[in-house]
C-alpha cells in the first residue's frame, strides 16, 4: 500500500530549506570566490554541500528539526529529521541523484537507496527500474544493516517516518530549479513537489551599487546612493540588509 503524503503540510520547513540552499549556492559561494582568487576552484564541487550543511544548522535546525551527521568513508554529510511531521530529508543536486540511481556496479547501496528501501518500503515503484527488474538490487539484510549504521537507532524502520529528497539544479551561483521528492522503495521518484515558488531574487545583484541617474533635483542625485557591504553579503540571513549612505559621509569616513 502506498503512503499518502501531503507536501503542503511541510511548506514552512521546505521554504527554509530552499533559503538555505539558495544562500549556499549564491551568497556563500560568491563570497568564497571573492576571498579566494585562486587560479582554479576545484573545491567548488564540494563547497556547496559544506555551505548547505552549515546553513541547515543556522537556518533550519530547531527543537523539532534535528540535524544528524552521516559518514561514508571520508565523506561527511547531514540528514534532517523532522520529529513533528515525521520526515527524514536529504539534499543533493539533480545530477548527483541521477548518477546514484543509474550506477550499476555497486558493492554496497548508496545511502539514498538504503533510506528509500527501508523508510519508504510500502511505496511501490511506478515502473521497472533502469535494470529491467522490480527486484531490489541488494538483500534486505544488507539494506537493514546499512540503515542501522546510518541512523544509529535515532529513527527505527517501523516508526512511521517518510523519506524525502530535495533535488536542485544550479548555474553560475544561481539555483535554477528545486524540488522535493517522495521516493519509492527502489529510490525512483514516486511524487515530485516543485519548490521554485520559494526561490528569491539574488540579493547581491539587488543590493549592488546602483547607477546614478540624472534627476531634476541635483541634491538628491549627488548626495544619495545605495550599496551592499561585505558584511551584508556574508551575513547569515536570507536577505542581506541594505544601507543608505551619503557621499559626504563616505568622504568623511575615508578621511
Amino acid at each position: 500500500m502506498n503512503k499518502v503524503f501531503n507536501f503542503a503540510d511541510n511548506e514552512d520547513l521546505l521554504s527554509k530549506l530552499t533559503d538555505a540552499i539558495t544562500k549556499a549556492v549564491g551568497v556563500d559561494t560568491k563570497f568564497y570566490l571573492e576571498c579566494n582568487p585562486d587560479e582554479t576552484h576545484n573545491t567548488i564541487r564540494l563547497l556547496r554541500g559544506d555551505k548547505i550543511n552549515s546553513n541547515l544548522r543556522s537556518m533550519v535546525a530547531s527543537d523539532s528539526v534535528e540535524l544528524k551527521a552521516i559518514r561514508r568513508g571520508s565523506w561527511e554529510g547531514r540528514i534532517l529529521i523532522d520529529r513533528v511531521n515525521k520526515t527524514i530529508i536529504t539534499i543533493c543536486t539533480k545530477k548527483t541523484f541521477d548518477a546514484i540511481v543509474k550506477k550499476a556496479n555497486r558493492d554496497w547501496p548508496h545511502y539514498v537507496m538504503t533510506m528509500a528501501h527501508i523508510t519508504n518500503s510500502d511505496i511501490e515503484p511506478q515502473m521497472q527500474n533502469l535494470f529491467g527488474t522490480s527486484e531490489p538490487r541488494f538483500s534486505d539484510e544488507k539494506y537493514q544493516k546499512d540503515y542501522d549504521d546510518i541512523m544509529g537507532g535515532e529513527v527505527g524502520p517501523n516508526d512511521g517516518y517518510t523519506y524525502l529528497v530535495v533535488l536542485y539544479e544550479a548555474k553560475d551561483c544561481v539555483v535554477t530549479h528545486i524540488t522535493c521528492n517522495l521516493l519509492a522503495k527502489d529510490a525512483s521518484i514516486a511524487e515530485e513537489y516543485n519548490l521554485d515558488k520559494f526561490l528569491k531574487p539574488d540579493f547581491i545583484e539587488l543590493t549592488s551599487e546602483v547607477e546614478e541617474k540624472p534627476s531634476t533635483n541635483p541634491d538628491v542625485r549627488s548626495l544619495v546612493k545605495v550599496k551592499a557591504t561585505t558584511q551584508d553579503i556574508f551575513d547569515r540571513t536570507t536577505s542581506p540588509s541594505v544601507i543608505i549612505t551619503t557621499k559626504k559621509e563616505e568622504k568623511e569616513g575615508r578621511a
